[in-house]
């Protein structure tokens, strides 16, 4: 199993570079056209608990 990581870590490396990198794919697969939120449909992005908890508690 070791080496089935260390073959994902370096394809990882290769194909991203970094975390961010990763981040920015996974983010343009999931929302292609940008994020919009589920609940309410606006397209502000902000991160951590406390905005969503302000706005849809």
């Amino acid at each position: 199993m070791n080496g089935e990581l260390t073959a994902i870590d370096t394809s990882f490396q290769e194909q991203f570079g970094t975390e961010e990198a990763c981040a920015q794919y996974l983010f343009q697969v999931k929302w292609p056209d940008g994020y919009s939120c589920p609940r309410c449909s606006v397209r502000n992005f902000t991160s951590g608990l406390l905005p969503f908890t302000l706005f849809h508690g």
